[in-house]
This record gives structure tokens, sequence and C-alpha cells, in this order.
């Protein structure tokens, strides 16, 4: 198929003008399992855009964004680009895994008119094959990196044509705070000054209050979607970047009846945490929440912790039923004699606290967290602790 080429400005060096009715007329010409994710379907797929993609598991979006980049590259000859957080994720013993779906299915066959039928991993890079008489197609549809290789990747990396860039399970349990300003400095390595890339980054729903939310501008919005809910936003400075963003599945009236009753027979648990597990949004657990007790005493109500933008009050009282605990709500702001924990280690305001700060009462807190002793007056106030604990662990490596 011959494509007249056009580019932003005229200028190569600004990325090619993607006619992106052919590229879905030509994905939806592959032999697709009904009722397939479709990126085309949830999106408004367009050139120098962010789109977010969160669903529960086995929902088929990374196979299909990924049979997106190779029809792409079937009508452009580009190379696209898959991102993992860690360099082990693209090694072939994991990354190869990824091409079960599209190998099983044929559609290397049918995207190369049958030249070739299979993939071959070789240094980082992804090629077409034909597996009886070997023959390699010469250019990579595909080109792996890591975060964690951001610096390397700097110097060494060129690549001129890679207009859609794939971060898979960009939210995972290992995330740290500096990932997302590595995420940026990866996609400005790759797309120089071209203005015709894709970003896309995909993840289970398994962190509401995941920091990325709160970089990409969507944190806000994000609390209250439901599966199939979808919204597109410019980033709040007003510079105009694009943030589309999905959460894929049915809404609940819509879920199907075999899906219903596949729940029930088998997740039909009262445990909230499964909500992304059965499509239901996400996986939140219930905190226990401050207990009706007419004998406490405020010991302490000048504590804080100040996460994702949200302020917290950690009021630790005494009962003569239960000793010391620690009552977690939301508060508006913060005082003169406040002790506020944070993250953030440029600390110019001495009320703030690095972590859990070092202090004797500071160190009581933290042992009544790890004695559970800690009440939450909403189950999202938990979600929150949760985080700002996890972010705590994880700087325990990074710091």
């Amino acid at each position: 198929m011959s494509i007249k080429i056009k580019y932003f400005d005229n200028d190569p060096q600004h990325g090619i003008i993607y006619d992106w009715d052919l590229i879905e007329k030509e994905y939806n010409k592959l032999s697709r399992p009904k009722g397939a994710y479709n990126p085309f379907d949830v999106h408004t797929i367009s050139s120098g855009r962010w789109i977010v993609d969160l669903s529960e598991r086995n929902t088929g979006k990374s196979t299909n964004w990924l049979l997106l980049a190779m029809v792409m590259h079937k009508l452009y000859n580009i190379e696209a680009a898959y991102i993992r957080e860690v360099v082990d994720m693209i090694m072939p013993k994991h990354s190869m895994e990824m091409f079960n779906t599209i190998l099983s299915w044929g559609y290397v066959g049918e995207l190369t008119d049958y030249k070739y039928d299979s993939i071959v991993y070789e240094s980082r890079r992804y090629f077409y094959i034909n597996s009886e008489t070997r023959e390699k197609d010469p250019k990579p549809f595909l080109v792996a990196l890591s975060l964690d290789e951001n610096e390397l990747n700097k110097s060494s990396l060129q690549l001129p044509d890679t207009d859609i860039i794939l971060f898979d399970e960009f939210i995972s349990r290992r995330n740290y705070s500096d990932e997302f300003p590595l995420l940026c400095d990866t996609i400005k390595t790759i797309i120089r000054e071209r203005d015709a890339p894709l970003i896309v980054l995909m993840a289970n729903t398994i962190q509401l209050h995941s920091f990325w939310f709160k970089e990409l501008t969507i944190y806000d919005h994000i609390q209250n979607m439901i599966p199939g809910d979808r919204r597109e936003l410019v980033t709040m400075d007003g510079t105009g970047t694009i943030v589309d963003f999905a959460l894929i599945g049915n809404k609940p009236e819509e879920m199907t009846e075999h899906k219903k009753k596949h729940n029930a027979k088998f997740f039909g648990f009262p445990n909230p945490k499964l909500n992304a597990i059965r499509g239901g949004g996400w996986a939140i657990r219930v905190y226990p929440h401050p207990p009706r007790d007419n004998t406490i005493k405020v010991i302490c109500n000048n504590r804080y912790i100040r996460h994702n933008g949200y302020i917290l009050q950690l009021e630790l009282v005494f009962s003569q039923l239960m000793g010391y605990y620690v009552i977690v709500h939301p508060a508006n702001q913060y005082y003169d004699d406040s002790v506020i924990y944070c993250m953030d280690i440029q600390l110019e305001d001495k009320r703030f606290k690095y972590k859990w700060g070092i202090r004797k009462l500071d160190k009581l807190y933290l042992q009544l967290w790890q004695l559970n002793k800690w009440f939450y007056a909403t189950n999202l106030d938990g979600t929150l602790i949760d985080d700002y604990v996890r972010n705590m662990e994880v700087k325990k490596i990074y710091d």
C-alpha cells in the first residue's frame, strides 16, 4: 500500500501527519474476536496526546495497543516503543509472553501478507520472522525500553520514527515517586521535536491514590469513575497537553449475565478488594472506623499527614477500654504548632517532618500503626494512609 507522507509544518523533523481513519480501517480488518477491546471504540485517537487505560485484568488492552502499533508499522514502516518500569520486565523470558495472543491468532501473517509468521527478539528489538525459512524483516516493529535505564538511553537512543509509545503496567507496587519525570525524560529522548507521537499508559485498577494520577492531573476526576467511564481534559497549567483516560469495562447495569454468574460462582465474597477482579471498579478495602467510646481523652491533635494533595489529621487518644489509639480524619488546614508528616524531602517549613519524624511521640504514632490501632473516618482515608506508608517503604530503597 502506497501512502503519500505529509509532515507537520512540512518539516520531517516535526513528524508524520498520520491518517488515523486509515489506521482504524486497517486495524478493523484484522480477524479479532467479537467483543475484544478496541482502542478506537474507547478513545479519540490522534497525534500529540496522552491516553490512559485502566481496567481489571485480562481485558486485552496491551495486546490490542500492540496490534495498533503493528498496523502503524505496516502502513508507515515505523518502530513503536514498549516501556516497562524495570529492565528485567523487558527481558525475553517476560516480554515475549505479551505476543502469545498475537501469535496464536496469526496476526503477524495477516499484517505481512503471510511473508512472516512469527516474532524474534534481538537486542531489545522485535522483528518479524518466517519460522520456516528464517527470513527476518530488516526493520524492527518495536523497541523495548525501561525507566531504570533512562540515563543510558539518553546518550545512545535514536528513534527518529517512533510515534507510538506504550508504557505497560505503569502502576505497580514498586513505583517510586520520581518515575513521572523519568518517563517524561524518556519520552523526550524518543520524540525529540516531533509533534506526531501518541503516548499510551496502561494499568490495572489497583491503587486509587497512586501518585501517577496526581502527576497526570486526573486524580480528582478519577475518584468517582466507574467501569465504562471515559474523560478527556487539558492539563491544568493551560499548556494544552491532552490526557484522555478511561476505566475500561462495563457499567454495573451493563454487565453480562454470564459475568454476573461467573462472579457469583468464583468471587462472591464480601471483600471489597475483589472489586477490580469482579469488574466493579477500584479495589478498596474496608478499614476499621473509630469505635463508640465515651472514655476517650485526646492526648495530641497537632499531628497531620499531607499526601497526594490531601491533609489528614491524626488524633492520638487514650481510652480506658483500649488504651492509646489514633483516629484519622480529613482536615482543611494546619496551624503554627502543627507537625506534618510528608514525603517531600525539601523541607523548608520546619513544621514538616520527613516520613514519620524522629521524636518519641512520632515513634508512638508509628508503633500504634504497626499494632493496627489506627481508626479511619472513611475507607478513603485508610487508602491514603496505606499509599503513604507504601511510598515510605519504597523510599527506603531509593533514598
